[in-house]
């Protein structure tokens, strides 16, 4: 983002100002103003206060929220779809009429565009644009999840069809991705009751409502990564069922083969024996008769599985 800087203005819809006010009339008689400025522009401000631990993007591990004397500060740590490992990172400060952001991509000013083109709001104030934002960050969470979803049912599918290549990898990614926004709504979820219970005044009380719904919207996101890890876990009991049936499968099958020729080891004992007065080992016919009477015997035994339909 380098040294850009953008300013905006709360009215009924986000006004691109070229510089904050430097009347405090003028200041005063806003409704609010949003800015979006880089690291460096930050740590250029020796004159305004300096929050120690923005220091850097690295710092980032969570979302979270704090209170100060007379600001709130915290930062985001959003998860990027289809890939969890790269996170969207930016710290934020809310004052009485003005909200900060800092970042180093154009992530928060890609979002504060769209606001701009298109929400118009009938009471406009900070309260408004924090749910505003809040919202947009959250947008499209329900259609990943139900796309998120449509991916199991599909692993599900393939395992009851024959099998899932690479199971044991392909699950262990997604419950690693449900892990990762479930934690993350939860993050959300503290930031939501944190701005709800204004400790330090900053909100009017009927901006209260709207993160009262914010919240509500989270915990339905919450309540449907609980779902995706539950869905997760039978597809895995599923997977487990299927191996189980096929090695027992396999298992009936060797006992059977065993049982088949059971009786030709039986044989095969007893004419291995040798004595001396056996009447078969000198007669002539003795090795074709053997080998009949072992096809015999298996096709007995063959005959008998099939009628007990084991085979």
């Amino acid at each position: 983002m380098g040294d850009k800087k953008m300013i905006y203005e709360i009215q009924e819809r986000l006004i691109v100002r070229e510089k904050m006010p430097q009347d405090e009339i003028e200041y005063s008689k806003a409704r609010g103003y949003i800015e979006v400025i880089s690291m460096q522009e930050w740590q250029k401000r020796v004159g305004d206060f300096l929050i120690e631990e923005i220091r850097d993007f690295e710092r980032i591990d969570c979302s979270k929220i704090i209170e100060g004397i007379d600001y709130l500060w915290g930062s985001f740590m959003i998860p990027t779809k289809n890939d969890v490992h790269k996170r969207r990172v930016f710290f934020f400060i809310i004052e009485k009429k003005k909200v900060t952001f800092i970042e180093h991509e154009e992530f928060v000013a890609h979002i504060l565009a769209q606001i701009a083109k298109v929400k118009v709001w009938k009471k406009p104030c900070i309260e408004s644009f924090l749910y505003t934002f809040l919202e947009a960050l959250i947008d499209k969470d329900y259609i990943y999840l139900y796309e998120f979803e449509n991916k199991l049912r599909k692993v599900e599918d393939s395992i009851v069809n024959g099998g899932s290549p690479n199971f044991n990898h392909k699950m262990m990614a997604f419950r690693k991705e449900i892990a990762t926004w479930h934690h993350y709504y939860l993050q959300l979820l503290e930031i939501g009751r944190k701005l709800k219970e204004n400790e330090s005044e900053f909100f009017e009380e009927d901006g209260m409502r709207l993160f009262e719904l914010f919240n509500e919207r989270v915990i339905n996101l919450q309540g449907n990564t609980k779902f995706l890890r539950e869905y997760a876990i039978q597809i895995r009991e599923v997977y487990q069922t299927q191996v189980d049936i096929k090695q027992n499968k396999i298992m009936e099958i060797l006992t059977i083969m065993t049982t088949l020729f059971l009786p030709l080891t039986l044989i095969t004992g007893w004419y291995g024996m040798n004595f001396e007065y056996m009447p078969e080992l000198k007669w002539e016919y003795g090795y074709p008769t053997m080998i009949l009477g072992s096809i015999i015997v298996v096709m007995i035994c063959m005959k008998w599985f099939k009628k007990k339909k084991l085979l």
